[in-house]
């Protein structure tokens, strides 16, 4: 999250921390048709710390960029989704004051005061994922194994900034202000999951309204959305997806034991620390936390 965020979160405050790839698009979207303020801690700049509003400006995260990637800007990509973009059209005044901003970013270095919900899904989707999008939005040219080893140094291995960031949030924040989520339980029983997490915000909603937000912003729904502004903005906006398929174990149809076993070790450790299965990746000599 910018500096310039960090010194404006409130009491009404909760900081989604998430690792690139996790469905925070497609969370962000719900929770935009349930009238919950949600903004990326990254790109916009808060008002102040009450505002259900940002100051419009948007800004790029260099800090975000992979080495030698030459990114198209993540607006680019909140363009492709519109309910986001118009968020603040659709939204006169909101119900609850809660503000939910999110962050792509590990805990190391800064502890929020506010709560915090953690949306994690397996880090092998979530690489995956990573590596789609950079591919369509940040440059990216190498094969997916390339990628997955870091280009020789060029970057930190994906599956060890996954799972680093996510151990980081839960070796962070005591437990009555963490909230986790995962993608995984959402798309088997999203009612219930939503249901919890509204709780955890302070924004309670019926299970019409829920249901109704969850038509609205499904995988299916967005990407027709997506589909046609790319048919019509495309040449500006780019010709790439945000919304690909949300597919729980989609990494089981591409990734080879070598791929596999660029999750040894730390990220491992999280897969299993998360409740992901861990048969098919190899163990190593050392499984440490990240402290």
């Amino acid at each position: 999250m910018r500096a310039e965020n960090r010194t404006l979160l409130g009491p009404h405050d909760v900081v989604l921390a998430t690792h690139p790839g996790s469905g925070a698009s497609w969370i962000g979207t719900l929770l935009v048709h349930l009238g919950v303020f949600y903004v990326s801690g990254h790109n916009e700049l808060l008002v102040d710390r009450e505002s259900q509003r940002t100051t419009g400006e948007w800004v790029e995260d260099e800090e975000l960029r992979f080495p030698g990637l030459a990114t198209t800007g993540s607006r680019d990509q909140q363009q492709h989704l519109p309910v986001l973009e118009a968020r603040d059209h659709l939204h006169a005044s909101y119900r609850e004051p809660c503000r939910v901003i999110k962050t792509n970013r590990s805990a190391v270095g800064w502890t929020p005061p506010t709560r915090v919900v953690l949306l994690v899904r397996d880090g092998r989707d979530a690489v995956l994922s990573l590596y789609h999008n950079l591919r369509s939005f940040g440059g990216l040219d190498v094969p997916l194994p390339e990628f997955l080893r870091g280009r020789d140094s060029a970057w930190p291995p994906p599956a060890m900034s996954w799972g680093f960031a996510c151990l980081s949030w839960l070796g962070s924040i005591a437990s009555e202000r963490l909230h986790v989520v995962k993608f995984e339980a959402c798309r088997e029983r999203p009612l219930e999951e939503f249901r919890a997490l509204l709780g955890f915000l302070g924004t309670p909603r019926t299970d019409a309204e829920i249901e109704h937000a969850m038509t609205e912003s499904s995988y299916e729904r967005m990407r027709r959305v997506e589909s046609a502004e790319i048919e019509r903005r495309g040449d500006s906006i780019g010709r790439g997806r945000v919304m690909r398929k949300g597919q729980v174990g989609e990494w089981r149809e591409v990734y080879t034991e070598e791929m596999l076993r660029t999750f040894t070790g730390l990220p491992r450790r999280a897969l299993a620390g998360f409740g992901y299965p861990t048969d098919t990746v190899p163990h190593s000599g050392s499984e440490g936390c990240c402290g």
